[in-house]
C-alpha cells in the first residue's frame, strides 16, 4: 500500500490525520479510499490544502 507513512487529508474538517487512522480525529469521517496524502502536497498546514492539490494528489496516488 502506498503512502502508509503519510498523514492523511480531511476534506470535511480540513485537517491531518494520523497515518493508522482510520477515521478523522475531528469529524469522524471514514479516511477516504483515495486519501489525499501529506506526501503528495506541497503544504505543511492542512488548511493550506486547495482543491488543485486535492486533484493533483490524487492522480499522483492512482499513477504508479
Amino acid at each position: 500500500m502506498r503512502d502508509v507513512e503519510s498523514m492523511w487529508y480531511c476534506p470535511t474538517c480540513r485537517a491531518w490525520n494520523g497515518t493508522q487512522l482510520p477515521a478523522c480525529l475531528e469529524c469522524d469521517r471514514d479516511r477516504p479510499n483515495i486519501p489525499v496524502t501529506s506526501d503528495n502536497v506541497p503544504v505543511n498546514d492542512s488548511r493550506d490544502v486547495t482543491p488543485k492539490h486535492r486533484v493533483n494528489a490524487k492522480i499522483r496516488y492512482l499513477a504508479p
